[in-house]
């Protein structure tokens, strides 16, 4: 079994979202279809998981809540 040890801090920030960029190398596309049922999710159940962005704000996962959130005109 390999042990590896981490320098990370996890944790839940809110920021503006501005701030947050999405990643120009990401591999998927969210449609428009897509990106509307995520922000009706978003209206219904705000947010349920967060984004998950590195050291530069730059995001790893969450680029279609980001783009649901942007539509819906969220600040944070």
């Amino acid at each position: 079994m390999t042990s590896f040890k981490h320098n990370h801090t996890r944790a839940v920030e809110m920021w503006p979202i501005d701030e947050v960029q999405p990643n120009p190398d990401n591999p998927r596309v969210h449609s428009e279809p897509q990106i509307a049922d995520l922000a009706a999710s978003l209206r219904e159940f705000d947010f349920v998981r967060p984004i998950l962005v590195d050291e530069n704000k730059m995001v790893l996962v969450g680029h279609g809540v980001l783009a649901a959130a942007r539509e819906l005109g969220f600040e944070r």
